[in-house]
């Protein structure tokens, strides 16, 4: 798994598979890419210098889930937008959570053991 954000246009991308993608775009501000085989292969959340600071990034192997915190405001709002992927909402209506359940079917190449952060 790779992380990366990108100053310059303020992004952050996980990338769980190097290959070409289809991007479906889930909610303002979150992308989700696929691959041929329409398994999960990354997930772009642009304006994110405002979560840099605060972001957590959790994987449960037993659960088989990811969990991206953004920032610590209080959650008031959840919603599935697509087969075991959670948004969660603050006050503002702004996401400060992803969860994806199911990751290892999501994306069978991903490789927990090994994490690469870049910050460019």
């Amino acid at each position: 798994m790779k992380i990366t954000y990108d100053r310059e246009v303020d992004a952050l991308y996980i990338r769980f598979k190097d290959t070409t993608v289809t991007t479906k775009h889930c909610e303002e501000g979150i992308a989700l890419d696929y691959d041929a085989a329409n398994h999960l292969a990354g997930i772009e959340i642009l304006d994110d210098s405002q979560h840099l600071d605060n972001m957590k990034l959790h994987i449960n192997q037993e659960a088989d889930a990811l969990y991206l915190r953004l920032d610590d405001a209080t959650i008031v709002e959840s919603e599935e937008v697509g087969p075991g992927i959670v948004l969660d909402y603050n006050e503002a209506n702004q996401i400060v959570g992803v969860e994806m359940l199911h990751l290892s079917k999501r994306s069978p190449y991903l490789n927990l053991n090994t994490l690469e952060l870049v910050i460019s």
